[in-house]
């Protein structure tokens, strides 16, 4: 089995079709011995456009003077599609998308042949997360080739030589080698290119979009947003708790934590307000009536701390008097006797939904206002005023407390 390994230059790629200009080639044994080594000219029949790095081993005029990519077809085609012959190439699927479009320019069949990319090979042996340049390949294996001028046969006979020294490097042959990067394999058939290597990329592209999804419906599952499930859910748990009280190091505390952890771990805060219940404590939502007040530090997007305004509620207080109590997280987690890892451990219960008693509620409010009329008329014909105050506060749920006001004396 002998090895072809080839290289084309285009003229332009305008509308991202190369038109071939020079298609070089090598051939060698398993050995690497060169057998035969050329260069074909082509005339594109397009002008040039190769941008200021790129330069070429023959000027226009020779290009010109060629013959276009049609008189040398055939003997494309001999070299490529011959069954005992491997094909090989550097970054090998541009190659084939030039070759792809100049048959279909000049409406001629697709060659069809299996290939391998030596680049491919060079990326995995190496762990690369980046294209390697050819010349950056030959590095890796201790070789400086200089790659100023492109000339087909010689890049063509590059490549050998890198495939050569991975062969040397890894200590194999090259059908071992072969062997080892299935990912390097690829074909083109019918116009259209098929590769191993795409085909994984597109493949793990897949995963990481479905692992951002997934952690994007796991962060949302985590969240207690108003109104959502999961806060129904949260108020029957902390309702629940209040009959549930024990004894520990947290007997009659008040106990409220920073807004955002209890908005976006509601899975950690059934856990936690369970323990902090067990030890004796009480959890509580208005960071107003707090007796111990548990910091969590968060961070933006940005890496910048993000305000925290419970904690600006619990300070102002401490500052007109309060004798509340400012400890952080890990403190808290310390005396209930469980870790942040074990905490975000925690599956989901089973149940994170109920039903969504508040909205309607909400609804009682709005229609009662004749029942209001009809109650406040009741008062009025008592000895005592009963008066329902709504205490607003922007960070907290909103809270209705009954007010107990003085006997008044009503004239009517």
């Amino acid at each position: 089995m002998n090895y072809c390994f080839f290289d084309i230059e285009c003229a332009n790629c305008y509308g991202g079709k190369g038109k071939i200009c020079s298609f070089g080639y090598v051939l060698t044994d398993e050995q690497f011995n060169v057998l035969e080594k050329k260069d074909i000219v082509i005339n594109p029949r397009s002008s040039f456009n190769l941008g200021p790095d790129l330069k070429l081993a023959y000027t226009k005029a020779e290009f010109r003077q060629a013959a276009p990519f049609p008189d040398y077809y055939d003997e494309i085609g001999a070299l490529l599609e011959y069954p005992e012959y491997i094909i090989l190439g550097y970054s090998i699927e541009n190659d084939c998308n030039f070759l792809r479009s100049d048959c279909k320019r000049y409406n001629l069949p697709c060659f069809d042949f299996p290939f391998y990319d030596v680049q491919c090979m060079v990326m995995q042996m190496f762990d690369l997360q980046n294209m390697p340049s050819l010349q950056k390949a030959l590095e890796f294996f201790g070789m400086h080739e200089d790659q100023e001028i492109h000339k087909s046969d010689d890049d063509a006979y590059m490549t050998m030589l890198a495939m050569k020294g991975a062969c040397r490097h890894l200590g194999i042959t090259a059908s071992e080698l072969l062997v080892r990067y299935p990912i390097a394999q690829g074909t083109l058939k019918d116009y259209e290119i098929h590769s191993n290597y795409k085909e994984e990329r597109e493949r793990q592209r897949a995963l990481r979009e479905a692992e951002r999804q997934k952690a994007i419906s796991e962060a949302n599952r985590n969240r207690i947003r108003y109104n959502s499930p999961n806060f129904y859910a949260f108020q029957r748990h902390l309702r629940r708790l209040g009959s549930q009280i024990g004894e520990g190091v947290l007997d009659g505390e008040r106990v409220s934590l920073s807004s955002g952890y209890e908005k976006n771990n509601y899975r950690q805060m059934l856990k936690i307000t369970e323990l902090i219940a067990a030890a004796g404590g009480r959890y509580v939502q208005k960071a107003s009536q707090c007796s111990l007040f548990v910091a969590c530090e968060e961070i933006d997007g940005a890496g910048n701390l993000m305000p925290d305004k419970r904690r600006s509620f619990v300070e102002n207080a401490i500052e007109e008097g309060s004798e509340a109590r400012i400890i952080l997280l890990p403190d808290l987690l310390a005396m209930l006797g469980i870790t942040e890892d074990e905490l975000n451990e925690l599956p989901f219960p089973e149940e994170a939904s109920g039903t969504p008693d508040a909205p309607a509620e909400k609804r009682s409010r709005r229609r009662s206002s004749h029942k209001d009329a009809l109650a406040a008329d009741e008062a009025i014909a008592t000895d005592d005023l009963t008066v329902s105050v709504i205490i607003e506060d922007t960070d907290e749920l909103q809270e209705a407390e009954t007010v107990e006001a003085e006997p008044l004396e009503v004239i009517v």
